[in-house]
């Protein structure tokens, strides 16, 4: 029997085909691996709450009539012809990133309670308290900054009738001595 030129061509095709699809294997192809579904994106979070409660404590604290940068030098000098310098002593009392608190200022007659939040290291929140304690008795806030050793803070109460950004921080606290 003698294949025409025809038959060759065609059968030489149909081989090149072949080969060029990859069919040449009669097993079937190996079927993908299965892996773990990819993770999520990492969420970060909040911890319950923070390693220390650095604001728990007795404090001594101090109305300033000015300083800066937690220079607290003049913080706890009585002056003669002004209440600064009167030093009282609160007591904070921290849970989780909510802190506490409340005082009593003999120098001006003030007596407030304060309550507030952390975001890093600055406490601040919102007070309350007698009418001698400030010129309003709207929108009366506080925002005190720790200092790095933990040992003292610096900041502003104030009202709506007051302006932070306008003048030095007035209320100074330490860590109490005794």
């Amino acid at each position: 029997m003698k294949i025409s030129d025809y038959s060759l061509f065609f059968l030489l095709c149909v081989c090149t085909a072949i080969a060029l699809t990859g069919c040449t294997s009669s097993s079937p192809k190996a079927a993908p691996s299965v892996s773990a579904a990819p993770a999520g994106p990492v969420v970060q979070t909040t911890p319950a709450c923070p390693d220390k409660l650095v604001w728990d404590g007795e404090w001594q604290m101090s109305w300033l009539s000015m300083a800066g940068n937690h220079d607290l030098s003049t913080a706890w000098t009585k002056y003669k012809d002004r209440p600064y310098g009167d030093v009282s002593t609160i007591t904070m009392k921290q849970t989780c990133w909510n802190v506490e608190t409340s005082m009593s200022y003999p120098g001006v007659k003030c007596d407030a309670t304060f309550q507030g939040t952390i975001e890093n290291n600055v406490l601040s929140g919102t007070w309350s308290g007698s009418p001698a304690c400030s010129k309003s008795m709207d929108d009366r806030r506080f925002s005190l900054t720790m200092a790095a050793d933990n040992r003292s803070w610096l900041g502003d109460i104030y009202d709506s009738a007051t302006d932070p950004s306008k003048f030095p921080p007035n209320w100074a606290g330490r860590r109490n001595p005794s």
